[in-house]
Protein backbone atom coordinates (compact mmCIF):
# COMPACT_ATOMS: atom_id res chain seq x y z
CA UNK A 1 0.00 0.00 0.00
CA UNK A 2 1.20 3.32 -0.62
CA UNK A 3 1.94 6.04 2.06
CA UNK A 4 0.71 8.89 0.28
CA UNK A 5 -2.83 8.41 -1.82
CA UNK A 6 -4.63 11.36 -3.82
CA UNK A 7 -8.21 10.60 -5.29
CA UNK A 8 -7.96 13.18 -7.59
CA UNK A 9 -5.48 14.76 -9.89
CA UNK A 10 -2.48 17.13 -8.37
CA UNK A 11 -0.74 19.45 -9.43
CA UNK A 12 2.84 20.13 -7.35
CA UNK A 13 4.00 23.60 -9.06
CA UNK A 14 7.41 23.74 -7.00
CA UNK A 15 9.81 21.33 -6.84
CA UNK A 16 8.53 18.41 -4.20
CA UNK A 17 10.28 15.39 -2.37
CA UNK A 18 8.39 12.69 -0.79
CA UNK A 19 10.18 10.30 0.94
CA UNK A 20 7.20 7.26 0.85
CA UNK A 21 5.77 5.92 -2.22
CA UNK A 22 2.62 7.72 -3.75
CA UNK A 23 -0.54 6.90 -5.81
CA UNK A 24 -2.44 9.51 -7.37
CA UNK A 25 -6.11 8.68 -8.96
CA UNK A 26 -6.27 10.87 -11.76
CA UNK A 27 -3.26 13.09 -13.47
CA UNK A 28 0.05 14.35 -12.41
CA UNK A 29 1.78 17.74 -13.24
CA UNK A 30 4.88 18.45 -11.44
CA UNK A 31 7.97 20.13 -11.92
CA UNK A 32 10.93 18.45 -10.02
CA UNK A 33 9.48 15.79 -8.38
CA UNK A 34 11.10 12.94 -6.16
CA UNK A 35 9.57 10.02 -4.67
CA UNK A 36 12.12 7.72 -2.74
CA UNK A 37 9.85 4.67 -3.12
CA UNK A 38 6.79 3.38 -5.77
CA UNK A 39 4.85 6.36 -7.71
CA UNK A 40 1.26 4.62 -9.49
CA UNK A 41 -0.91 7.30 -11.26
CA UNK A 42 -3.89 6.17 -12.83
CA UNK A 43 -3.95 9.07 -15.33
CA UNK A 44 -1.33 10.77 -17.44
CA UNK A 45 2.26 12.53 -16.28
CA UNK A 46 3.62 15.62 -16.74
CA UNK A 47 7.06 17.16 -15.82
CA UNK A 48 8.11 20.37 -16.64
CA UNK A 49 11.73 19.28 -15.34
CA UNK A 50 12.44 16.11 -13.71
CA UNK A 51 10.82 13.14 -12.56
CA UNK A 52 13.25 10.79 -10.14
CA UNK A 53 11.06 7.46 -8.49
CA UNK A 54 13.49 5.23 -6.83
CA UNK A 55 10.95 2.47 -7.07
CA UNK A 56 8.39 1.68 -9.67
CA UNK A 57 6.77 4.20 -11.55
CA UNK A 58 3.30 3.16 -13.02
CA UNK A 59 1.49 5.40 -15.33
CA UNK A 60 -1.97 4.65 -16.43
CA UNK A 61 -1.59 7.25 -19.67
CA UNK A 62 1.03 9.01 -20.95
CA UNK A 63 4.49 10.43 -19.39
CA UNK A 64 6.31 13.31 -20.45
CA UNK A 65 9.02 14.88 -19.08
CA UNK A 66 11.13 17.96 -20.59
CA UNK A 67 14.35 16.91 -18.54
CA UNK A 68 14.54 13.56 -17.74
CA UNK A 69 12.86 10.80 -16.32
CA UNK A 70 14.69 8.47 -13.63
CA UNK A 71 13.40 5.14 -12.10
CA UNK A 72 15.21 3.30 -10.01
CA UNK A 73 12.92 -0.06 -10.77
CA UNK A 74 10.70 -0.73 -13.71
CA UNK A 75 8.57 1.86 -15.41
CA UNK A 76 4.96 1.08 -16.97
CA UNK A 77 2.96 3.52 -18.94
CA UNK A 78 -0.28 2.84 -20.69
CA UNK A 79 0.72 5.25 -23.52
CA UNK A 80 3.87 7.39 -24.90
CA UNK A 81 7.09 8.01 -23.21
CA UNK A 82 8.52 10.80 -23.55
CA UNK A 83 11.78 13.18 -22.26
CA UNK A 84 15.23 14.71 -22.91
CA UNK A 85 16.71 11.48 -21.28
CA UNK A 86 15.48 8.22 -20.16
CA UNK A 87 17.36 6.38 -17.50
CA UNK A 88 15.48 2.83 -15.58
CA UNK A 89 17.01 0.48 -13.84
CA UNK A 90 14.77 -2.82 -14.62
CA UNK A 91 12.34 -2.50 -17.55
CA UNK A 92 10.08 -0.62 -19.53
CA UNK A 93 6.91 -1.37 -20.66
CA UNK A 94 5.03 1.21 -22.97
CA UNK A 95 1.51 0.54 -25.07
CA UNK A 96 2.49 3.64 -27.19
CA UNK A 97 5.95 5.05 -27.98
CA UNK A 98 9.27 5.53 -26.31
CA UNK A 99 11.71 8.97 -27.55
CA UNK A 100 14.11 10.50 -25.91
CA UNK A 101 15.61 13.36 -27.24
CA UNK A 102 19.19 12.64 -26.61
CA UNK A 103 19.12 9.18 -24.33
CA UNK A 104 17.86 6.32 -23.07
CA UNK A 105 19.14 3.60 -21.01
CA UNK A 106 17.35 0.77 -19.51
CA UNK A 107 18.84 -1.65 -17.48
CA UNK A 108 16.91 -4.95 -18.53
CA UNK A 109 14.32 -5.18 -21.40
CA UNK A 110 12.39 -2.63 -23.65
CA UNK A 111 8.30 -3.28 -25.04
CA UNK A 112 6.76 -0.90 -26.74
CA UNK A 113 3.56 -0.45 -28.99
CA UNK A 114 5.23 2.51 -31.26
CA UNK A 115 8.63 3.49 -32.01
CA UNK A 116 11.68 3.19 -30.08
CA UNK A 117 14.09 6.47 -30.62
CA UNK A 118 17.32 8.39 -29.34
CA UNK A 119 18.77 10.96 -30.66
CA UNK A 120 22.47 10.21 -29.28
CA UNK A 121 22.37 6.83 -27.30
CA UNK A 122 20.09 4.05 -26.95
CA UNK A 123 21.11 1.44 -24.29
CA UNK A 124 19.64 -1.46 -23.24
CA UNK A 125 20.86 -4.66 -20.69
CA UNK A 126 18.71 -6.88 -22.57
CA UNK A 127 16.29 -7.52 -25.47
CA UNK A 128 14.40 -3.98 -27.46
CA UNK A 129 10.28 -5.18 -28.67
CA UNK A 130 8.57 -3.11 -30.66
CA UNK A 131 5.62 -3.07 -32.66
CA UNK A 132 7.08 -0.29 -34.74
CA UNK A 133 10.78 0.44 -35.83
CA UNK A 134 14.11 1.32 -33.62
CA UNK A 135 16.31 4.26 -34.03
CA UNK A 136 19.16 6.01 -33.17
CA UNK A 137 20.55 9.01 -35.43
CA UNK A 138 23.62 8.13 -33.43
CA UNK A 139 23.95 4.45 -34.47
CA UNK A 140 24.94 4.27 -30.57
CA UNK A 141 22.60 1.25 -30.20
CA UNK A 142 23.48 -1.87 -27.60
CA UNK A 143 21.10 -4.30 -26.87
CA UNK A 144 20.75 -8.51 -26.87
CA UNK A 145 18.02 -8.25 -29.27
CA UNK A 146 15.22 -6.65 -31.33
CA UNK A 147 12.56 -7.80 -32.15
CA UNK A 148 10.45 -4.96 -34.81
CA UNK A 149 7.56 -4.99 -37.54
CA UNK A 150 8.43 -1.66 -39.66
CA UNK A 151 11.13 0.02 -41.01
CA UNK A 152 12.41 3.32 -39.94
CA UNK A 153 13.37 6.05 -41.97
CA UNK A 154 10.42 6.19 -44.61
CA UNK A 155 9.92 4.75 -47.98
CA UNK A 156 11.99 7.31 -49.48
CA UNK A 157 15.48 5.89 -48.06
CA UNK A 158 14.41 2.48 -48.83
CA UNK A 159 13.39 2.89 -52.50
CA UNK A 160 16.48 4.48 -52.84
CA UNK A 161 18.86 1.78 -51.87
CA UNK A 162 20.16 -0.32 -54.96
CA UNK A 163 19.44 -3.21 -53.38
CA UNK A 164 15.24 -2.66 -53.42
CA UNK A 165 15.84 -0.73 -56.48
CA UNK A 166 13.65 -3.42 -58.04
CA UNK A 167 10.70 -2.65 -56.31
CA UNK A 168 11.51 1.26 -55.93
CA UNK A 169 8.50 2.05 -57.69
CA UNK A 170 5.99 -0.03 -55.17
CA UNK A 171 7.50 1.45 -51.76
CA UNK A 172 7.16 4.97 -52.81
CA UNK A 173 3.49 4.00 -53.94
CA UNK A 174 1.67 5.32 -50.28
CA UNK A 175 -1.29 2.81 -51.60
CA UNK A 176 1.05 -0.32 -51.10
CA UNK A 177 0.39 -0.74 -47.48
CA UNK A 178 3.85 -2.16 -46.03
CA UNK A 179 2.49 -5.68 -45.14
CA UNK A 180 2.17 -5.92 -48.93
CA UNK A 181 5.83 -4.81 -49.21
CA UNK A 182 7.30 -7.13 -47.37
CA UNK A 183 5.84 -10.13 -49.53
CA UNK A 184 7.48 -8.37 -52.81
CA UNK A 185 10.66 -10.46 -53.21
CA UNK A 186 9.94 -13.84 -53.48
CA UNK A 187 12.13 -16.19 -50.49
CA UNK A 188 15.56 -16.80 -52.49
CA UNK A 189 15.12 -12.96 -53.19
CA UNK A 190 14.65 -11.88 -49.66
CA UNK A 191 17.25 -14.34 -48.93
CA UNK A 192 19.80 -12.46 -51.17
CA UNK A 193 18.79 -8.97 -49.74
CA UNK A 194 19.58 -10.42 -46.31
CA UNK A 195 22.78 -11.51 -47.26
CA UNK A 196 23.65 -7.93 -48.45
CA UNK A 197 25.20 -5.08 -46.04
CA UNK A 198 24.41 -1.58 -46.56
CA UNK A 199 24.76 0.42 -42.99
CA UNK A 200 24.81 -0.26 -39.08
CA UNK A 201 23.45 -3.83 -38.48
CA UNK A 202 20.40 -2.48 -36.29
CA UNK A 203 19.15 -1.33 -39.88
CA UNK A 204 20.13 -4.47 -41.71
CA UNK A 205 18.62 -6.54 -39.15
CA UNK A 206 15.33 -4.32 -39.03
CA UNK A 207 14.88 -5.05 -42.62
CA UNK A 208 15.85 -9.12 -43.01
CA UNK A 209 12.99 -8.99 -39.66
CA UNK A 210 10.82 -7.45 -41.72
CA UNK A 211 10.88 -9.16 -44.60
CA UNK A 212 10.50 -12.33 -42.29
CA UNK A 213 13.80 -13.73 -43.37
CA UNK A 214 14.80 -14.40 -39.09
CA UNK A 215 12.37 -13.50 -36.75
CA UNK A 216 14.46 -11.57 -34.95
CA UNK A 217 17.73 -9.39 -35.01
CA UNK A 218 20.90 -10.57 -32.49
CA UNK A 219 23.32 -7.91 -31.61
CA UNK A 220 26.42 -8.66 -32.82
CA UNK A 221 28.58 -8.83 -28.90
CA UNK A 222 30.52 -5.80 -29.15
CA UNK A 223 26.49 -4.29 -29.36
CA UNK A 224 25.80 -5.90 -25.88
CA UNK A 225 25.90 -3.14 -22.65
CA UNK A 226 26.27 -3.63 -19.01
CA UNK A 227 23.67 -1.16 -17.68
CA UNK A 228 25.21 0.45 -14.46
CA UNK A 229 22.32 0.69 -11.39
CA UNK A 230 20.62 3.80 -11.43
CA UNK A 231 21.45 6.69 -8.27
CA UNK A 232 20.08 9.59 -7.70
CA UNK A 233 22.84 10.99 -5.56
CA UNK A 234 24.00 13.28 -8.36
CA UNK A 235 23.17 16.62 -8.38
CA UNK A 236 24.01 17.38 -12.21
CA UNK A 237 20.88 15.89 -13.56
CA UNK A 238 19.38 18.65 -16.62
CA UNK A 239 22.33 20.29 -17.11
CA UNK A 240 23.24 21.56 -20.39
CA UNK A 241 25.65 18.84 -22.36
CA UNK A 242 28.69 20.08 -23.17
CA UNK A 243 29.90 20.28 -26.92
CA UNK A 244 31.96 17.60 -28.55
CA UNK A 245 35.20 18.32 -30.70
CA UNK A 246 34.08 17.91 -34.14
CA UNK A 247 36.35 16.85 -37.26
CA UNK A 248 36.24 20.36 -39.22
CA UNK A 249 34.79 23.63 -37.13
CA UNK A 250 34.60 25.42 -40.98
CA UNK A 251 31.84 22.97 -41.94
CA UNK A 252 28.88 24.44 -40.96
CA UNK A 253 26.38 21.73 -41.20
CA UNK A 254 28.76 18.85 -39.82
CA UNK A 255 29.43 21.40 -36.44
CA UNK A 256 25.48 21.42 -36.57
CA UNK A 257 24.99 17.78 -36.30
CA UNK A 258 27.61 16.70 -33.94
CA UNK A 259 26.39 19.09 -30.93
CA UNK A 260 24.49 17.66 -28.49
CA UNK A 261 22.30 20.88 -27.55
CA UNK A 262 18.72 19.57 -28.20
CA UNK A 263 16.05 22.22 -28.76
CA UNK A 264 12.35 20.81 -27.87
CA UNK A 265 9.32 21.94 -30.44
CA UNK A 266 7.23 24.44 -28.19
CA UNK A 267 5.30 22.56 -26.27
CA UNK A 268 1.40 23.22 -27.71
CA UNK A 269 0.04 19.91 -25.84
CA UNK A 270 -3.99 21.37 -24.76
CA UNK A 271 -3.69 24.87 -27.11
CA UNK A 272 -6.66 24.74 -28.72
CA UNK A 273 -5.01 26.82 -32.17
CA UNK A 274 -2.89 23.84 -32.62
CA UNK A 275 -6.03 21.11 -32.25
CA UNK A 276 -7.64 23.84 -34.71
CA UNK A 277 -4.64 22.79 -37.21
CA UNK A 278 -4.88 18.94 -36.45
CA UNK A 279 -8.61 19.10 -36.83
CA UNK A 280 -8.54 20.90 -40.39
CA UNK A 281 -6.21 18.65 -41.20
CA UNK A 282 -8.07 15.39 -40.47
CA UNK A 283 -11.07 16.93 -41.74
CA UNK A 284 -9.61 17.77 -45.29
CA UNK A 285 -7.74 13.73 -45.63
CA UNK A 286 -4.44 15.75 -45.60
CA UNK A 287 -3.47 14.45 -41.90
CA UNK A 288 -4.46 12.04 -39.64
CA UNK A 289 -1.70 12.25 -36.90
CA UNK A 290 0.52 14.46 -34.45
CA UNK A 291 1.50 17.60 -37.17
CA UNK A 292 5.26 17.23 -35.82
CA UNK A 293 5.34 13.82 -36.65
CA UNK A 294 4.64 14.78 -39.66
CA UNK A 295 8.16 16.10 -40.67
CA UNK A 296 9.80 12.76 -40.02
CA UNK A 297 7.86 11.10 -42.05
CA UNK A 298 9.02 11.74 -45.67
CA UNK A 299 6.30 10.29 -47.29
CA UNK A 300 4.16 12.85 -46.49
CA UNK A 301 3.65 16.16 -48.87
CA UNK A 302 4.65 19.10 -46.80
CA UNK A 303 3.32 21.58 -48.94
CA UNK A 304 -0.92 20.37 -48.56
CA UNK A 305 0.23 20.23 -44.84
CA UNK A 306 1.44 24.07 -45.66
CA UNK A 307 -1.60 25.52 -47.51
CA UNK A 308 -3.78 24.00 -45.27
CA UNK A 309 -2.25 25.54 -42.29
CA UNK A 310 -2.13 28.78 -43.82
CA UNK A 311 -5.94 28.73 -44.60
CA UNK A 312 -6.94 28.16 -41.31
CA UNK A 313 -7.82 30.57 -39.08
CA UNK A 314 -7.22 30.29 -35.32
CA UNK A 315 -6.92 32.72 -32.42
CA UNK A 316 -3.29 32.65 -31.44
CA UNK A 317 -1.14 34.29 -34.06
CA UNK A 318 2.04 33.12 -33.11
CA UNK A 319 1.22 29.55 -32.63
CA UNK A 320 0.37 30.07 -36.56
CA UNK A 321 3.57 31.43 -37.52
CA UNK A 322 5.83 28.94 -35.17
CA UNK A 323 4.42 26.45 -37.16
CA UNK A 324 4.47 27.64 -41.01
CA UNK A 325 7.98 28.27 -39.89
CA UNK A 326 8.74 24.64 -38.94
CA UNK A 327 7.04 23.63 -41.71
CA UNK A 328 9.05 26.33 -43.79
CA UNK A 329 11.87 24.82 -42.46
CA UNK A 330 11.23 21.12 -42.33
CA UNK A 331 10.45 21.19 -46.44
CA UNK A 332 13.36 22.83 -47.29
CA UNK A 333 15.90 20.42 -45.40
CA UNK A 334 13.70 17.55 -46.75
CA UNK A 335 14.62 18.85 -50.42
CA UNK A 336 17.94 18.58 -49.62
CA UNK A 337 17.95 15.24 -48.53
CA UNK A 338 15.91 14.31 -51.64
CA UNK A 339 18.41 16.19 -53.74
CA UNK A 340 21.42 14.80 -51.72
CA UNK A 341 19.88 10.78 -52.17
CA UNK A 342 19.58 11.67 -56.46
CA UNK A 343 23.09 13.37 -56.44
CA UNK A 344 24.92 9.84 -54.98
CA UNK A 345 23.14 7.76 -56.96
CA UNK A 346 23.93 9.51 -60.45
CA UNK A 347 27.27 10.05 -59.49
CA UNK A 348 28.86 7.24 -57.63
CA UNK A 349 25.81 4.17 -57.41
CA UNK A 350 24.37 4.74 -60.98
CA UNK A 351 24.22 1.70 -63.53
CA UNK A 352 26.39 3.18 -66.52
CA UNK A 353 29.05 3.71 -64.21
CA UNK A 354 30.74 1.88 -61.44
CA UNK A 355 33.11 -0.15 -61.25
CA UNK A 356 31.23 -2.99 -63.48
CA UNK A 357 32.01 -0.76 -66.77
CA UNK A 358 35.41 0.84 -65.65
CA UNK A 359 36.70 -2.65 -64.47
CA UNK A 360 35.49 -5.30 -67.60
CA UNK A 361 37.90 -2.14 -69.53
CA UNK A 362 40.62 -3.94 -67.91
CA UNK A 363 40.10 -7.49 -68.11
CA UNK A 364 41.17 -8.05 -64.69
CA UNK A 365 41.43 -11.56 -64.12
CA UNK A 366 38.46 -13.05 -61.32
CA UNK A 367 41.59 -13.96 -58.46
CA UNK A 368 43.15 -10.75 -58.74
CA UNK A 369 42.88 -8.66 -55.33
CA UNK A 370 41.69 -4.79 -55.55
CA UNK A 371 42.51 -2.46 -52.30
CA UNK A 372 40.25 0.57 -52.22
CA UNK A 373 40.82 3.47 -49.65
CA UNK A 374 37.12 4.39 -49.39
CA UNK A 375 37.09 7.55 -47.42
CA UNK A 376 39.94 8.19 -49.63
CA UNK A 377 37.47 8.06 -52.21
CA UNK A 378 34.79 10.11 -51.08
CA UNK A 379 37.60 12.68 -50.54
CA UNK A 380 38.63 12.65 -53.88
CA UNK A 381 34.82 13.14 -54.82
CA UNK A 382 34.40 15.96 -52.15
CA UNK A 383 37.61 17.72 -53.88
CA UNK A 384 36.36 17.38 -57.13
CA UNK A 385 33.72 19.33 -56.52
CA UNK A 386 35.41 22.12 -54.52
CA UNK A 387 36.38 24.25 -57.52
CA UNK A 388 32.70 24.07 -59.50
CA UNK A 389 30.47 27.17 -59.90
CA UNK A 390 27.69 27.19 -57.51
CA UNK A 391 28.48 23.30 -55.57
CA UNK A 392 29.86 24.84 -52.40
CA UNK A 393 26.56 23.72 -51.17
CA UNK A 394 26.49 20.10 -52.20
CA UNK A 395 30.48 19.96 -51.51
CA UNK A 396 29.43 20.87 -48.01
CA UNK A 397 27.23 18.62 -47.67
CA UNK A 398 28.75 15.92 -48.52
CA UNK A 399 31.80 16.66 -46.28
CA UNK A 400 29.51 16.75 -44.12
CA UNK A 401 28.03 13.25 -43.78
CA UNK A 402 31.55 12.27 -44.77
CA UNK A 403 32.37 13.42 -41.67
CA UNK A 404 29.59 12.53 -39.85
CA UNK A 405 30.65 8.37 -40.99
CA UNK A 406 34.25 9.31 -39.91
CA UNK A 407 32.31 10.15 -36.29
CA UNK A 408 30.35 6.68 -35.91
CA UNK A 409 27.42 7.27 -36.91
CA UNK A 410 26.48 4.43 -39.79
CA UNK A 411 29.16 2.35 -38.28
CA UNK A 412 31.75 4.36 -40.68
CA UNK A 413 33.36 3.02 -43.57
CA UNK A 414 35.82 0.23 -44.30
CA UNK A 415 38.37 0.19 -46.88
CA UNK A 416 37.77 -2.68 -49.37
CA UNK A 417 40.35 -5.14 -50.17
CA UNK A 418 38.18 -8.16 -52.79
CA UNK A 419 38.24 -9.90 -55.78
CA UNK A 420 37.27 -8.03 -58.84
CA UNK A 421 34.17 -10.14 -58.94
CA UNK A 422 33.04 -9.09 -55.47
CA UNK A 423 34.47 -5.66 -55.81
CA UNK A 424 31.13 -4.32 -56.97
CA UNK A 425 28.89 -5.52 -53.79
CA UNK A 426 31.50 -4.72 -51.50
CA UNK A 427 32.13 -1.01 -52.40
CA UNK A 428 28.79 -0.78 -53.21
CA UNK A 429 28.25 -2.06 -49.54
CA UNK A 430 30.16 1.15 -48.32
CA UNK A 431 29.00 3.43 -50.55
CA UNK A 432 25.50 2.78 -49.69
CA UNK A 433 26.43 4.53 -46.12
CA UNK A 434 26.13 7.86 -47.75
CA UNK A 435 22.81 7.00 -47.98
CA UNK A 436 22.17 5.50 -45.19
CA UNK A 437 23.92 8.34 -43.30
CA UNK A 438 22.00 10.95 -45.16
CA UNK A 439 18.88 9.75 -44.19
CA UNK A 440 19.87 9.58 -40.47
CA UNK A 441 20.91 13.64 -40.90
CA UNK A 442 17.65 14.33 -42.07
CA UNK A 443 16.16 12.30 -39.56
CA UNK A 444 18.80 14.87 -36.69
CA UNK A 445 17.59 17.75 -38.16
CA UNK A 446 13.53 17.16 -38.35
CA UNK A 447 13.49 16.12 -34.81
CA UNK A 448 15.39 19.02 -33.26
CA UNK A 449 13.84 22.66 -33.50
CA UNK A 450 17.18 24.10 -32.89
CA UNK A 451 19.27 22.16 -35.49
CA UNK A 452 16.24 22.74 -37.84
CA UNK A 453 15.80 26.16 -37.59
CA UNK A 454 19.85 26.71 -37.34
CA UNK A 455 19.84 24.37 -41.14
CA UNK A 456 17.24 26.35 -42.58
CA UNK A 457 19.05 29.65 -41.85
CA UNK A 458 21.95 27.92 -43.86
CA UNK A 459 19.40 26.92 -47.05
CA UNK A 460 18.19 30.41 -47.25
CA UNK A 461 21.00 32.60 -46.82
CA UNK A 462 23.20 30.05 -49.89
CA UNK A 463 25.24 28.09 -47.79
CA UNK A 464 23.22 25.08 -48.09
CA UNK A 465 21.15 26.20 -51.28
CA UNK A 466 21.14 23.35 -53.55
CA UNK A 467 21.90 24.08 -56.85
CA UNK A 468 19.00 24.70 -59.71
CA UNK A 469 21.25 22.66 -62.13
CA UNK A 470 23.80 20.33 -60.16
CA UNK A 471 24.26 18.34 -63.71
CA UNK A 472 28.13 19.97 -63.52
CA UNK A 473 28.42 18.61 -59.82
CA UNK A 474 27.14 15.41 -61.02
CA UNK A 475 29.55 14.62 -63.90
CA UNK A 476 32.50 15.55 -62.21
CA UNK A 477 31.90 13.37 -59.11
CA UNK A 478 31.06 10.87 -61.70
CA UNK A 479 34.49 11.48 -63.19
CA UNK A 480 36.05 10.97 -60.26
CA UNK A 481 34.54 8.06 -58.66
CA UNK A 482 35.71 6.43 -62.15
CA UNK A 483 39.16 7.60 -62.10
CA UNK A 484 39.47 6.45 -58.36
CA UNK A 485 38.34 2.74 -59.27
CA UNK A 486 40.25 3.17 -62.81
CA UNK A 487 43.78 3.79 -60.93
CA UNK A 488 43.17 1.01 -58.49
CA UNK A 489 42.53 -1.70 -61.28
CA UNK A 490 44.94 -0.16 -64.09
CA UNK A 491 47.50 -1.83 -62.79
CA UNK A 492 46.42 -5.00 -62.13
CA UNK A 493 46.09 -5.44 -65.58
CA UNK A 494 48.32 -2.85 -67.72
CA UNK A 495 52.13 -2.39 -66.75
CA UNK A 496 55.21 -0.36 -67.82
CA UNK A 497 57.68 -2.40 -70.41
CA UNK A 498 60.63 -1.02 -71.92
CA UNK A 499 62.77 -2.40 -74.73
CA UNK A 500 66.60 -2.93 -74.04
CA UNK A 501 67.88 -2.43 -77.32
CA UNK A 502 67.49 1.14 -77.54
CA UNK A 503 64.33 3.62 -78.72
CA UNK A 504 64.77 2.52 -82.25
CA UNK A 505 63.04 -0.59 -82.22
CA UNK A 506 60.05 0.55 -80.40
CA UNK A 507 59.26 3.97 -83.14
CA UNK A 508 55.99 1.92 -83.79
CA UNK A 509 54.63 3.70 -80.77
CA UNK A 510 55.48 7.02 -81.31
CA UNK A 511 53.65 9.25 -79.71
CA UNK A 512 52.00 6.51 -77.10
CA UNK A 513 55.85 6.28 -75.51
CA UNK A 514 55.23 7.00 -71.72
CA UNK A 515 59.11 7.97 -71.00
CA UNK A 516 62.68 6.52 -71.56
CA UNK A 517 65.08 6.02 -69.48
CA UNK A 518 68.58 3.95 -68.95
CA UNK A 519 68.49 0.33 -70.21
CA UNK A 520 70.85 -2.15 -70.77
CA UNK A 521 72.35 -1.26 -74.14
CA UNK A 522 72.20 2.92 -73.45
CA UNK A 523 68.41 4.71 -73.40
CA UNK A 524 65.60 2.03 -72.87
CA UNK A 525 61.77 3.78 -74.35
CA UNK A 526 58.93 1.98 -71.88
CA UNK A 527 55.19 1.73 -72.98
CA UNK A 528 52.12 0.18 -71.53
CA UNK A 529 51.57 -3.13 -72.48
CA UNK A 530 50.06 -6.34 -70.82
CA UNK A 531 51.57 -10.19 -71.54
CA UNK A 532 54.57 -10.19 -73.52
CA UNK A 533 57.27 -7.41 -74.40
CA UNK A 534 56.84 -7.25 -77.32
CA UNK A 535 52.98 -6.56 -77.64
CA UNK A 536 52.90 -2.82 -78.51
CA UNK A 537 49.61 -1.75 -77.22
CA UNK A 538 49.92 1.57 -76.32
CA UNK A 539 46.98 2.50 -78.39
CA UNK A 540 44.79 -0.02 -77.01
CA UNK A 541 45.57 1.70 -73.52
CA UNK A 542 44.81 5.21 -75.26
CA UNK A 543 41.42 3.80 -76.28
CA UNK A 544 40.13 2.58 -73.20
CA UNK A 545 41.46 5.63 -71.26
CA UNK A 546 39.58 7.98 -73.58
CA UNK A 547 36.51 6.44 -72.91
CA UNK A 548 36.37 7.43 -69.35
CA UNK A 549 38.08 11.15 -70.16
CA UNK A 550 41.44 10.26 -69.34
CA UNK A 551 44.98 10.78 -71.35
CA UNK A 552 48.14 8.75 -71.37
CA UNK A 553 49.46 12.34 -69.88
CA UNK A 554 46.86 12.26 -67.24
CA UNK A 555 47.94 8.30 -66.33
CA UNK A 556 51.86 9.05 -66.48
CA UNK A 557 51.93 12.95 -65.36
CA UNK A 558 49.38 13.86 -63.25
CA UNK A 559 47.40 15.98 -65.65
CA UNK A 560 43.92 16.54 -66.08
CA UNK A 561 41.57 15.21 -62.97
CA UNK A 562 43.51 12.56 -62.02
CA UNK A 563 46.02 15.09 -60.07
CA UNK A 564 49.29 13.68 -58.72
CA UNK A 565 50.19 10.33 -60.43
CA UNK A 566 51.21 6.86 -59.09
CA UNK A 567 52.58 6.40 -62.56
CA UNK A 568 54.91 9.21 -63.19
CA UNK A 569 58.26 7.84 -63.47
CA UNK A 570 60.99 10.62 -64.11
CA UNK A 571 63.84 8.45 -64.53
CA UNK A 572 63.02 4.87 -63.96
CA UNK A 573 66.23 2.57 -63.59
CA UNK A 574 66.97 -0.10 -66.10
CA UNK A 575 65.01 -3.05 -65.45
CA UNK A 576 61.75 -4.97 -66.66
CA UNK A 577 59.41 -2.86 -64.45
CA UNK A 578 60.40 0.59 -62.68
CA UNK A 579 59.94 0.74 -59.01
CA UNK A 580 57.96 4.04 -58.74
CA UNK A 581 55.24 1.71 -60.95
CA UNK A 582 55.03 -1.43 -59.25
CA UNK A 583 52.16 -4.40 -60.87
CA UNK A 584 49.96 -4.81 -57.71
Amino acid sequence: MPDQTYAHSVVFSQNTEIDSSLEIKGNLTCSRLVVRGDLTVSGGVISELHLYVTGKLTVGQSLQAVQEIRVGKSLTAGSDVSARAIRVGESLTSSGRVRAQERIEVGQSITAKGQVEAGVQLHCGASIQTDAWVLCPSFDIRCTELRSRLLPLGREFWASLPLLSEWSEQIRDTDVCWPELRRLPNKEEAKKIASSHFGHWSLEGQLQVFLGSQPTTMAPPEAHASIPPITFEDSTAGEAPTEPAVRDQSNPLLTLLMSTVKTPFPDYTGNSSYGDFERALKNQGVLNMDLRQAYLDLDIDLDRVYEVVQATAVPDASVKTQILSELNAATNVRLNYTNTNTFINSSILADDLKIGYVGNMVSVEDGDQCSFNVLGVIESIIDGLSAIPDAGAIFTIIDAISGVIQNGWGGGVQSVNAAYTQLYGALSTQFNKLLSVNGLVVQALLSDWGKLKQANALIIDGTLNWPADDSPAITAAANRYEIEVFRVLFPLHWSPEYSSFGPFYNCTCGSNVLWTGNGFAGDATYWLTYGGYWWGDCPDAENELARIGVSIENLTQGTGLWGSSTWQCNAPVCQERPNCCPKN
